[in-house]
């Protein structure tokens, strides 16, 4: 759908403000139930998934991007450098921790589904009138906002390991001919 009919049902949907109130006023909430899934899928230990408060903290920044993408889809979130920042940092994080991309791609699946099951609470506690069509293009929205982030921290993840695919490669090709 063009940015312009993103715009148009923005504007018409007050859904989507009430919506992206929640999720910024729940986003510690949601950062813990998101750390929580995350520590209990992989095998390292709950502090190590996102090691000190600074990183922690920025996993509210990727929940306010998403928030601002359901309220404001015409902004876009490739357009907020913060949040694409703090998203290629987890990948970074994720790559120094030894993920791989299957545990980066699992992730943000968690993500998804933590989102989403405090979304289906919130709409219907949500005193707004609207139809299903919004509801659906505000799921979409949140939906499209976690693929913008979960590319940008992926990428970000599999440069790092390019570089140390062509490191080996390199090395290996100097031991090979030193032979």
């Amino acid at each position: 759908m063009p940015a312009y009919e993103y715009k148009d049902l923005a504007r018409d949907c007050p859904l989507a403000g009430a919506l992206a109130a929640r999720l910024r006023s729940a986003r510690a909430e949601l950062t813990t139930r998101w750390l929580e899934r995350i520590a209990a899928r992989v095998a390292i230990e709950r502090d190590r998934v996102f090691p000190g408060d600074e990183l922690l903290d920025h996993i509210p920044l990727l929940i306010d991007g998403i928030a601002d993408y359901v309220e404001n889809p015409a902004e876009g979130v490739a357009a907020d450098a913060p949040v694409v920042a703090k998203a290629m940092e987890l990948g970074e994080l994720r790559y120094v921790q030894g993920f791989d991309a299957y545990q980066l791609f699992k992730e943000y699946e968690l993500l998804g589904g933590v989102l989403f099951s405090f979304l289906a609470t919130a709409v219907d506690e949500i005193d707004q009138p609207c139809k299903r069509s919004e509801l659906l293009q505000c799921a979409h929205r949140v939906f499209h906002a976690v693929s913008i982030i979960q590319q940008a921290t992926t990428m970000h993840f599999l440069r790092k390991t390019a570089v140390q695919v062509r490191e080996r490669e390199q090395s290996r090709r100097r031991y090979s001919g030193s032979i």
